[in-house]
């Protein structure tokens, strides 16, 4: 035998034996609908610019013709899934609440707080933090709120005559929110001067971008997914290490400064705010430091972060639309500003649509992830056990087999009866079933207030059409290149 037939045979039982061990690998998934272009123990390639994922994603959809697809990175299949039958199944089940391995990339930073932790664990801390969302307390925080709102205002009032370019909402809404949830929640109020507190806050929102940031790139990236090799040997990553402890000892501030307040007040005057009810649990013995910072840091970013992307988009859609801004104005210019209080929420109902509208569009958490304990079958088509699964909500809420005329603002249609009548899992900006957002009442009372008092300010212009924005889903959906609005003072005889 030649030395070059040797070769050949050497080299095609090699390629057999690989294709074998891919075969054995990939076989419980074999079943499922799966794009093309998937290479042997690489699996698909995502791109890296994390503004072309969501067409890349739904590029899968339209090449199979399915609305569940498997895709590979490395030897690790994902399940992508926008069938409503899938998401009712899994998300109102009391046994499919495990998330997704992704998350996992979220553990340095989060812990296994409220939004990773699982089983035991998750039903003891959302029980134990679930009295902090009654609606007694969200009631004691409306004037917290609408003090913030009416402060916002003014920044934005300053920003408007010092510079009359359009402003970048992504951004100047963090700060809003951020203050918001510090003192309605945390019960905080720094011992800072206002320029160092401002630097702490400003400090701490950067690093929250970084951290988000870093969920889409490391998992895009397989040679990221070591922490040690992230950490050690990759400037991201140093610069990931370095933005954790600068939140980490944020959130240690915080939680010492709440501490130090009880200490001085003690508890004539105490509220029931989230942060004391962990402080409460500590003293009882039912968690520990570390428990807290968890909580901390999971509540601090998705009331924060996602909170802030839904007020932007918010004022995006409707700086679009002149018809909906003008209904909308009306309504708000019903209500004097000296009588807003929480009723004067209730009376909100067009506000409130547009709100909904624009979640539908732009859902702050455009992605849910779950990994199922066991198998789960939906229209004859078996998803294994163990397999993560991303029901992925900025696809399925804008498909036109499930909403009619899909791709545009139109808030009437929650104001029309069949909105009621359909299947709730067709609209999910706050998940559902057992694991829905335990703060989402909060979230939309603080969405009603700033956009009372933005409109009854301003005249609301966006200067991007849609297809201009470099949309991404680093765990908060956001456009890279910001949200621009003008925001045009009313005159006073508009009011």
């Amino acid at each position: 035998m030649t030395y070059a037939l040797i070769t050949i045979v050497t080299i095609a039982i090699i390629v057999l034996v690989l294709w074998l061990i891919w075969y054995q690998i990939t076989k419980p998934w074999q079943h499922l609908p799966t794009p093309k272009n998937s290479i042997p123990f690489i699996g698909h390639i995502f791109p890296l610019d994390r503004t072309k994922i969501i067409q890349f994603i739904n590029k899968q959809f339209k090449d199979t013709g399915k609305r569940t697809v498997c895709v590979w990175l490395l030897w690790n299949p994902l399940v992508i899934s926008i069938d409503v039958k899938l998401f009712e199944e899994v998300l109102k089940s009391t046994q499919y609440i495990s998330k997704g391995n992704i998350y996992d990339f979220l553990k340095e930073w989060l812990g296994t707080g409220l939004l990773i932790s699982d089983g035991k664990k998750w039903k003891t801390r959302r029980r134990m933090l679930t009295p902090a969302f009654h609606f007694d307390i969200l009631k004691s925080n409306f004037d917290i709120i609408n003090r913030h709102a009416k402060t916002f205002i003014e920044t934005l009032m300053i920003q408007t005559k010092i510079n009359e370019k359009p402003i970048e909402f992504f951004e100047i809404t963090k700060g809003f929110s951020l203050n918001t949830l510090l003192e309605s929640a945390m019960g905080i109020t720094f011992g800072q001067s206002e320029s160092k507190l401002n630097a702490m806050l400003s400090s701490y929102t950067y690093s929250v971008d970084i951290l988000t940031s870093a969920v889409q790139e490391r998992f895009v990236r397989p040679w990221l997914w070591s922490p040690f090799i992230y950490r050690n040997f990759t400037a991201d990553g140093k610069e990931y290490f370095k933005q954790l402890i600068i939140a980490n000892t944020f959130i240690r501030n915080v939680i010492d400064d709440r501490i130090e307040t009880l200490q001085m007040e003690g508890n004539d005057n105490k509220r029931l705010l989230f942060l004391d009810i962990l402080l409460d649990a500590y003293q009882k013995k039912e968690i520990d430091i570390e428990g807290i910072m968890e909580e901390v840091h999971t509540f601090m970013f998705e009331g924060h972060d996602t909170v802030s992307s839904s007020i932007a988009w918010a004022v995006y859609c409707i700086g679009r639309d002149k018809r909906v801004q003008g209904k909308i104005f009306e309504e708000i210019n019903s209500i004097s500003e000296e009588g807003f209080c929480m009723e004067s929420l209730t009376q909100l109902k067009y506000t409130e649509c547009v709100i909904k509208e624009s979640l539908r569009l732009h859902p702050p958490v455009p992605v849910i992830l779950r990994t199922m304990d066991t198998d789960v079958e939906i229209n004859n088509l078996k998803i294994p056990a163990n397999t993560d699964t991303a029901f992925h909500l900025l696809v399925m809420q804008r498909d036109e087999s499930i909403w009619k005329d899909a791709a545009q603002f139109k808030p009437e249609r929650f104001v029309d009866d069949s909105f009621s009548k359909r299947n709730p899992f067709t609209y999910l900006p706050f998940s559902a079933g057992p694991r829905n957002c335990i703060g989402q009442r909060y979230a939309m009372m603080e969405l009603k207030i700033v956009l009372f008092h933005l409109l009854k300010t301003f005249r609301l212009e966006a200067t991007q059409e849609e297809s201009e924005l470099k949309q991404h889903i680093a765990v908060i959906h956001r456009a890279d290149d910001g949200l621009l609005i003008k925001c045009i003072k009313r005159k006073e005889k508009e009011n």
